[in-house]
């Protein structure tokens, strides 16, 4: 048998033709490629000159539950870690640093960060990172890059959605700490926001996000357009040349939710950034609680300052243990580092 993903726009991805590819799978690092099913899973895992695979008693109709609830129980909590092979993959592979989650269908709600084994929750033990497919995972180093760092916050929504009152100042705190330009009020606009995208190295959008169920191609973020607002695409975005861009962070109310075509492809915020080139995304899979959301910010560029995202996230994660996991636990890192 073989596990292939097709080459994308001519970049040439991760495959597995052979058992020789097991090769390039870098040391400490796992890989589990999920493919969901009505009343059960399977999982790929993939290590360095190791792969195999596991069956999973959870379904598509189980993973379909909400998963803040989920949060809640201590005892739900453990179910669903082993019943996602997580606690089996981190006792049969316990050297693994970087944990990379390829997920297929409703496997994508899952909030890997928070769930328990052996007593810590996974963020304390391994970096994770989610990629939609596989031929994302390309071998390049992530090195410190100069360039600036732009928020963008808007807090006004003249009644089109409730308004956000700690989103600018999260935007100006996002300035301060990497010593970049805070872009609000009235200068938070859709242009503001492509332009950031193919200028700045770092970009953070604090902001109300929409989806739509019948067009997903239209659902995006709601920022300011000349006199009124209006939704910033995923058409759009997906458009802009984003190369230079290492991270955009989105504390955008469920910024990660998708659609799943047939096949189980997924349309979603973090996938148009990275087709648009940005190299890693951090979204969330439920809504952001506008207050909080500075606290947890706050603590994720402290340690962005010293880490590689996908590091930085589990450490800020990890740091905070002691919040309502519902704060903290829907934080997802995008990309391949």
């Amino acid at each position: 048998a073989q596990l292939t993903m097709p080459d994308r726009g001519g970049r040439r991805g991760f495959t597995l033709r052979s058992p020789r590819s097991l090769w390039r799978v870098p040391a400490r690092t796992l890989i589990l490629h999920y493919h969901v099913l009505a009343d059960r899973s399977y999982v790929f895992r993939i290590a360095h000159r190791h792969i195999d695979v596991v069956v999973l008693p959870i379904g598509r109709l189980q993973l379909r539950a909400d998963m803040r609830a989920v949060l809640a129980s201590a005892a739900d909590r453990e179910a669903l870690a082993e019943h996602t092979g997580i606690v089996d993959a981190m006792r049969r592979f316990p050297r693994t640093r970087h944990l990379i989650i390829v997920p297929h269908d409703a496997m994508a709600n899952v909030p890997f960060a928070a769930l328990p084994v052996d007593g810590q929750a996974l963020c304390e033990r391994v970096a994770i990172s989610q990629i939609d497919r596989l031929d994302r995972l390309r071998p390049r180093r992530w090195r410190r890059r100069s360039g600036r760092c732009v928020g963008i916050g808007l807090a006004s929504y003249a009644g089109v959605a409730p308004d956000l009152p700690a989103a600018e100042y999260e935007a100006m705190l996002v300035a301060e700490a990497t010593g970049g330009q805070a872009l609000i009020d009235e200068a938070a606009t859709c242009e503001g926001v492509l332009g950031a995208l193919r200028d700045a190295r770092r970009v953070h959008i604090a902001a109300h996000g929409h989806f739509d169920d019948r067009d997903p191609g239209d659902s995006g973020i709601l920022l300011r357009d000349g006199a009124g607002i209006r939704t910033l695409t995923l058409r759009e975005l997906r458009g802009v040349d984003a190369s230079g861009v290492d991270l955009a962070t989105l504390a955008v109310c469920q910024s990660a939710e998708s659609a799943v075509l047939p096949g189980g492809m997924r349309i979603c915020l973090p996938s148009a950034l990275l087709d648009a080139g940005v190299r890693g995304v951090i979204a969330a899979l439920w809504p952001v609680e506008d207050e909080p959301s500075v606290a947890v910010i706050g603590a994720l560029y402290r340690h962005l300052a010293t880490a590689r995202p996908a590091v930085a996230l589990a450490r800020m994660q990890a740091e905070m243990q002691a919040r309502p996991q519902h704060e903290w636990a829907g934080l997802v890192f995008y990309g391949s580092e």
